[in-house]
């Protein structure tokens, strides 16, 4: 991850546990029981094209040095990982926009990199979450001074 991203994690709603710890977190025990074939994430290319994947278990939608959501799977073509990164850089508001509907419908939930679950109400919740992140004060403070000099 780049330190203009933002890494968010996707899992399946009906296995979102009240509190999810830090400490050994393992997003593929939310997706093993959901049986979720990776096709379920096809239309994000709509936004997001599919890119090439330097792993045959790994579909990248988007760039992965920029806004991109990185889809892996199993050998039977089960998602075992989703997760999505935001380039604070670029905007990103549309590509918001339009992966919360799906996620919506599908019934997925997004978690910060605390781990916690974000309301996907509107992109005003996530751009708050963004901007109140440790990367984002980081890379605003080496933009700055790099300007300075």
């Amino acid at each position: 991850m780049a330190l203009w991203q933002y890494t968010f994690t996707i899992i399946p709603q009906q296995y979102i546990l009240k509190d999810i710890s830090n400490e050994g977190f393992e997003d593929q025990l939310f997706w093993e029981y959901a049986n979720i074939h990776k096709e379920d994430f096809m239309q994000v290319n709509s936004f997001l094209p599919k890119t090439k994947s330097w792993s045959e278990y790994l579909d990248i939608y988007g760039n992965i040095d920029s806004n991109c959501l990185e889809v892996f799977f199993d050998r039977e073509n089960r998602v075992t990982s989703v997760s999505l990164r935001i380039d604070f850089r670029s905007d990103y508001n549309k590509i918001l926009y339009q992966l919360l509907s799906i996620l919506d419908e599908k019934d997925y939930t997004l978690l910060d990199e605390k781990l916690q679950p974000v309301s996907l109400i509107n992109n005003k919740c996530l751009e708050v979450i963004i901007k109140q992140s440790t990367q984002y004060e980081k890379y605003n403070k080496l933009a700055y001074l790099t300007n300075e000099k």
